[in-house]
Formats: structure tokens, C-alpha cells, sequence
């Protein structure tokens, strides 16, 4: 194992594709590697097809990469969701399913408040018109009588 031995400790990964090698990574191979590769090619492909695979993994079980890899969380085969026929799950209120009154008191109180000076909502400060514009937008209900 002396030839792949070599090549291992001057921080090249090689293996065989075909009757070829593929030595890795090329930014390291200088050109007395690649004529060492060359004169060695045979020797190199017998330690290659030598190595035993249960060697592999030994040394892969005791790499600290796999040791200190994050454990994998159980999760459960199957899971199971029960829904009540014609029944939604719950109801959203949105501006697409508001109701036209809702949609005007909205538009009116929020154009208000992005032209008024007085006005600033964030902090509860409103003029007489936008104090008006918001007890109505609060008291409009969002969804449409049915």
C-alpha cells in the first residue's frame, strides 16, 4: 500500500473508474504526482481492489464527522387527520370575503389616516373626523349579515 499510502498523505483522494484513476483534487497534482501516478498506475489499482470493505467501514464509524453527526428525530409512519364533512375548520376574515360596508369604513379610515397630519394611529392619536372614520370602521362588521 505504499504507492496509495503516498498519495493519501500528500492530501489526494484516488479511485478507480474503469482501469483508469481518478485523482482528486487537481489543484494538488503537480507534475511529479501525476508522473508518480503514471509509473505506479498498476500498483495502484491492485491496493485499490484490495481494500476490504469492512475496513471502510471501521474507519468510517470511527471518523468524528460521523460520530458527532446529528441524530436522526423518530417520526411517526402515519398520520391520521379527521375532518368534519361540510364543516370548515375554521372561519378567516379577510378583505376578499368582507362585506361591502366593512370594505368602505376600511377605505374611508385608512385614506384618512395616510392624508391627515393629525392623525397617527400607531401611537392613538386622532383628529375629530378620524376619530368618526375609526368608531365606524370598529363597529362595521367584517363578515355580511347572512
Amino acid at each position: 500500500m505504499a504507492a496509495l499510502d503516498y498519495l493519501r498523505r500528500v492530501g489526494l483522494s484516488v479511485e478507480a473508474v474503469g482501469d483508469k484513476l481518478r485523482v482528486t483534487p487537481a489543484n494538488l497534482v503537480t507534475d511529479a504526482i501525476g508522473q508518480f501516478v503514471r509509473d505506479h498506475k498498476a500498483e495502484i489499482l491492485v491496493e485499490l481492489a484490495g481494500t476490504d470493505a469492512s475496513q471502510v467501514a471501521d474507519t468510517i464509524r470511527s471518523s468524528p464527522a460521523w460520530i458527532d453527526r446529528p441524530q436522526r428525530i423518530e417520526q411517526p409512519v402515519e398520520i391520521r387527520v379527521e375532518e368534519e364533512e361540510g364543516k370548515p375548520q375554521r372561519i378567516i376574515h379577510t378583505a376578499a370575503t368582507a362585506s361591502p360596508a366593512w370594505l368602505e369604513a376600511d377605505a374611508a379610515y385608512t385614506n384618512h389616516l395616510m392624508t391627515c397630519r393629525a392623525c397617527h394611529a400607531a401611537t392613538g392619536r386622532y383628529c375629530a373626523s378620524g376619530a368618526d372614520l375609526r368608531q365606524r370602521y370598529i363597529a362595521t362588521q367584517m363578515e355580511a349579515s347572512e
